[in-house]
């Protein structure tokens, strides 16, 4: 309950209710570099939204990559490739 108070008195309550965030799925708009060698080791980074601290990447069917950063605004991450 929200209420208000002064020299007077506390006012009646009222109710406030807080709405969670939307939860969206990451989007991804470009890979720099877009190719790498099949040895891995490529630095890659990802230009997109909603990416967060607990993204991971999966190139092929690698899964569980870490990311090396991830911005703090959300709309890019680095990773490396793996072999």
């Amino acid at each position: 309950p929200v209420t208000v108070t002064n020299g007077t008195g506390t006012s009646a309550p009222l109710t406030f209710t807080y709405q969670a965030a939307p939860v969206v799925a990451p989007t991804l708009t470009s890979l720099t570099p877009a190719e790498g060698p099949a040895g891995g080791g490529t630095p890659v980074t990802i230009a997109g939204t909603g990416f967060t601290g607990d993204s991971t990447v999966t190139v092929g069917t690698t899964t569980g990559i870490v990311p090396v950063s991830v911005s703090t605004d959300g709309t890019s991450l680095v990773f490396t490739t793996p072999a």
